[in-house]
């Protein structure tokens, strides 16, 4: 599906099964239009920068790389609220589940013993998730060789 080296598997999987296939957690649906990419529902957009090779309109799958994320404990602009669901002690690492109430999506981050405790992240805490656009990649959500991804995501719905 994909041959590349691991670093450029995880941060630009061609397609969502390859992200599947290669374990990354934080794999999400949205619209790009011209260098603006659409959260699904949600309130929130990213500016992304475009390549030119994904028509207008066009419903995509993303990705956002464990370094792609920042959590901070106060609300400032451009940072998205959620809540801790689940923390997975492993050593001196943790695996931190957030989800994101308003539009029941989650997320996975890896940090560090000392940095847990440092945002003193608990479950059920609220804390602001920051996103670095330059890490997010996009990918169209039909194969390249699938003559519908031309299509807005308008026209292409039933």
């Amino acid at each position: 599906m994909q041959t590349a080296n691991a670093n450029d598997l995880f941060a630009k999987p061609r397609n969502a099964r390859v992200a599947q296939l290669v374990g990354i957690p934080n794999l999400f649906q949205g619209v790009f239009n011209a260098g603006r990419l659409q959260w699904g529902s949600s309130p929130w957009a990213f500016q992304i920068t475009d390549k030119g090779k994904i028509p207008p309109q066009s419903q995509v799958t993303w990705v956002i790389p464990q370094a792609g994320l920042s959590v901070h404990s106060t609300s400032q602009d451009g940072r998205i609220p959620c809540r801790v669901k689940h923390i997975s002690a492993l050593g001196q690492i943790a695996v931190i589940e957030f989800v994101i109430e308003a539009i029941a999506e989650t997320l996975t981050w890896e940090a560090s013993a000392a940095e847990v405790r440092r945002l003193g992240l608990e479950q059920a805490a609220l804390v602001y998730l920051e996103f670095n656009c330059d890490l997010i990649h996009i990918m169209p959500l039909r194969p390249i060789n699938d003559p519908r991804r031309f299509m807005s995501a308008a026209d292409a719905a039933p």
